[in-house]
């Protein structure tokens, strides 16, 4: 028989205890559970974290027999299988792994530190300059009484004509 990748979906947030549940297997022979660089913004400054490129989808590699496939769905961190992934798939995923998040998720042609100017809110027709996107909303910094100031506003907040 040949081994496949075989797609399984997974609790949230529970991929380490998972991990090392799938090491003691012997009959996973490969486990890919793709990651990319995410940037995000702290009171102390701009850090770097992992996050799932698909959230809560695990992919494995395994001869698939009745005995394996019952204990992975015995197990309390997997909830259920979804399907089967070529190998072509498995390499392109791989190749995405540890790239930055925001090459991969672009957010509707927004950019960070490029100046838009608002066009709803209480700021309205004020210029800002995008400091974080965080799917649709923004972090954007407004010049206020000769200082910037970060406010939070959405996608639909920014005129992106400018």
């Amino acid at each position: 028989m040949n081994e496949l990748w075989y797609i399984w979906t997974i609790n949230q947030q529970k991929y380490k205890r998972l991990r090392e549940s799938l090491d003691n297997m012997a009959e996973i022979k490969d486990i890919v559970y793709p990651t990319v660089i995410k940037d995000y913004s702290t009171k102390a400054g701009w850090k770097k974290k992992d996050v799932p490129l698909y959230i809560n989808y695990i992919f494995l590699n395994y001869i698939h027999d009745n005995h394996i496939h019952a204990e992975l769905e015995d197990c309390q961190w997997i909830k259920e299988y979804v399907g089967i992934c070529s190998e072509q798939e498995i390499e392109d995923i791989k190749a995405l792994v540890d790239k930055n998040y925001d090459e991969l998720v672009p957010g509707e042609t927004l950019q960070k530190g490029k100046t838009y100017k608002l066009s709803a809110g209480p700021f309205k027709d004020m210029l800002c300059t995008v400091v974080d996107i965080n799917g649709k909303k923004l972090t954007v910094s407004v010049s206020l009484f000769g200082s910037d100031r970060l406010i939070k506003c959405s996608v639909g907040d920014i005129a992106l004509d400018q």
